[in-house]
């Protein structure tokens, strides 16, 4: 099966393999093996020839071993390699972290590095942020205080505070850039717009310096004058979360998911914000707090919660939900059996133009 519309983000614990949301017939009356076959073969064709969704679809396959190909992690990085390369920033940025973090697939700096870049320039934020803090740092690479700039710049020109911090203190100790106290104190001033807080706050010297040059006691007088000088970006989401904003619970959750190098993983965590999420009503928050269900993804798999959750979205006109949870009626999986209810829904999802569910009747209907 394909892709669903309206499914938002990855929910499969996985940091480089995108889950699309789709719910795969793979039980009871499931495809042969025979038309696994041709489907694998036909997507070998296609990815060959430059489809990009074909290799996303090859490497989910290669990550779980479905359609009757054998798991092997090295071809699935393989084909999300191929993906990632025509792809949109976020599948670069997660390709990225995978390499730099080495959870998943071997740590490699290097392609790390390569996947970094090619987020940034399209221009992802966190990918901006964190080339400036490679090249500051010099652990990974040669230490270039240029490229730092150049990279927190960049970050900086979409409000993240963190690149602020780096250029104040770039500018006040003249590192990549001409010495100018004027513009370490233009940019922390930038930093308290930003995070709310008066203009009137004048910016200090010891906010420009690194928080390890820092007493203790400076730490806490800063702090209680403006908090977010020291909060990370993760914080800052998490904070949003708090305020109830459905956008930042989502990516609370998943960061929790997937974990990140400031974020230990969490699934108790990720499952508190995907359901902080859904109770607020919206049907993208519900469907992916359905999907996180149905997939186990965050420790716990509830089918029966998850099929509720995407009757409720069907009955709304949410076809992809609709879709979901025929499949599920198809497979038997929180629900009793039921094929003709699998139809219905299929037909409910394929009625809105819901590719998948049309070509789920079709197979119904050979079979």
């Amino acid at each position: 099966m394909g892709k669903p519309k309206n499914s938002d983000k990855n929910l499969n614990g996985s940091a480089f393999v995108e889950n699309d949301g789709t719910i795969n017939i793979s039980k009871g009356d499931a495809p042969q093996e025979k038309q696994n076959k041709k489907e694998v073969k036909e997507l070998y064709k296609s990815a060959k020839k430059g489809d990009i969704k074909a290799c996303r679809i090859l490497s989910k396959y290669y990550f779980y071993g479905m359609r009757g190909i054998e798991k092997d992690i090295k071809k699935s990085v393989l084909w999300f390699e191929k993906y990632a390369e025509n792809a949109d920033m976020m599948a670069q940025w997660q390709l990225a972290v995978a390499y730099y973090t080495g959870k998943e697939i071997p740590q490699n700096f290097k392609k790390a590095l390569y996947w970094y870049e090619k987020a940034a320039f399209q221009g992802h934020v966190l990918s901006q942020y964190k080339l400036g803090c490679l090249y500051f740092d010099g652990d990974v690479v040669d230490r270039d205080y240029k490229k730092a700039v150049y990279w927190f710049e960049k970050a900086a020109e979409q409000k993240s505070v963190k690149a602020l911090e780096k250029l104040a203190y770039c500018y006040n100790h003249g590192l990549g850039v001409e010495k100018s106290q004027s513009k370490a104190d233009g940019y922390q001033k930038l930093i308290y717009k930003i995070s709310g807080k008066s203009k009137t706050v004048k910016a200090e010297k010891p906010q420009a310096a690194p928080v390890k040059e820092l007493t203790e006691g400076t730490k806490k007088q800063v702090y209680k004058l403006n908090p977010d000088v020291y909060m990370t970006e993760f914080q800052k989401i998490e904070r949003q979360a708090e305020a109830g904003d459905i956008r930042s619970q989502l990516v609370a959750a998943s960061y929790y998911q997937d974990g990140t190098e400031e974020t230990p993983q969490d699934y108790a965590k990720a499952l508190y914000w995907y359901g902080k999420a859904a109770e607020s009503g919206d049907a993208s928050a519900k469907f992916q707090y359905a999907c996180c269900l149905y997939y186990g993804g965050c420790g716990v798999q509830d089918y029966e919660g998850a099929a509720n959750i995407f009757r409720k979205l069907a009955n709304e006109g949410y076809s992809a939900a609709a879709y979901n949870l025929g499949c599920m009626y198809f497979n038997g999986q929180g629900v009793e059996r039921d094929r003709e209810l699998a139809k219905t829904f299929w037909q409910k999802a394929a009625a809105q133009g819901d590719e998948d569910a049309v070509s789920a009747l079709k197979k119904f209907y050979l079979n």
